[in-house]
């Protein structure tokens, strides 16, 4: 008897190793046993090389990332109807992406789980109506959204979503130089530049990572007010940086800045010939003459693109 009971303990410790080994060691099971799949997922950001303020770029940890979450065997072609789960998120250096909470996907293998990434969720006024986010512009939201990537437990349990932030705006940089020392003289320093005629309501389709912009264009984006000089050595050929880049509505043909100087305190309006395109850097060169302001633009380091402006 004595023989039997220590036999039937051993039969019972090498099944439980067993159990053990299958619900731990092989995820490929879990499948199976009814064990929860992690999502995992990663992500990366779109085309831009150089962090500037206010400008999302790839290596930045960012804060303020939302994702949408909804679960249906296939895409759902309205997800305005959809009852979508509100996922926390952040992108770090050495975490990568990593959801506030750990998602899981369904337990049902075949319902799939559908998500979208986007940032900013509150900054600009960030505010969400299911698969809408409403914001209002001004100049230092870097608004971004991802495609929609889906899985389920069964086909994603090894690997992750791979997800791309990709901007939605355009960025501008303005730079100032003078003609020559008559013009240094004429205009002194710089006191502000602004955007004029903006459209700064916008909202942004998730699904379709479609940014619409409402409302009229009589709003104001502010490059800077900080009075800067010229360079005090080569004010010709060597332009100084002014304020802060921007990022505004893309596809606009007619652009125009408001400068005022110390010498010119009610301001003038200088157009702006530049193809604005969405994820693109441009470097605005304001050139200052004795009797006018020349405007040229040229590809800075998110994508690229050209423009040129003059103002009497």
């Amino acid at each position: 008897m004595k023989t039997l009971v220590l036999s039937m303990i051993s039969i019972a410790a090498t099944v439980a190793a067993m159990t053990a080994c299958t619900s731990e060691g092989d995820p490929i099971d879990n499948i199976d046993n009814g064990q929860p799949v992690e999502i995992k997922a990663s992500a990366g950001i779109g085309e831009i090389i150089t962090k500037t303020a206010g400008v999302i770029t790839e290596g930045t940890n960012i804060e303020n990332i939302e994702f949408i979450k909804t679960e249906k065997e296939t895409l759902p072609t309205d997800w305005s109807t959809e009852t979508l789960t509100p996922i926390d998120a952040t992108i770090t250096s050495a975490d990568g992406l990593k959801f506030s909470a750990p998602q899981y996907y369904n337990p049902i293998a075949t319902i799939q789980s559908h998500l979208i990434g986007y940032h900013p969720k509150t900054e600009g006024g960030g505010t969400r109506n299911n698969n809408v986010v409403t914001y209002t512009i001004t100049g230092q939201e870097d608004i971004m959204c991802t495609d929609i990537k889906s899985g389920n437990k069964k086909d994603n349990i090894t690997k992750k979503l791979d997800f791309t932030f990709d901007h939605q705006l355009a960025q501008y940089t303005f730079k100032i130089q003078a003609a020559d020392q008559q013009a240094v003289t004429t205009w002194g320093k710089i006191t502000s530049i602004k955007l004029i005629g903006q459209q700064t309501a916008a909202t942004l389709t998730l699904n379709t990572k479609a940014l619409a912009f409402t409302g009229d264009s009589n709003g104001e984006i502010t490059v800077g007010t900080d009075k800067t000089g010229f360079d005090t050595t080569d004010p010709v050929n060597n332009p100084i940086a002014f304020g802060s880049p921007i990022m505004v509505q893309p596809n606009q043909t007619d652009m125009k800045v408001k400068v005022t100087t110390e010498k010119n305190p009610e301001g003038i309006e200088v157009p702006l010939t530049v193809a604005s395109v969405v994820s693109t850097s441009y470097i605005v060169t304001l050139t200052f003459k004795a009797t006018e302001i020349g405007a040229t633009a040229t590809i800075g380091e998110w994508l690229t693109g050209t423009g040129s402006g003059d103002v009497q």
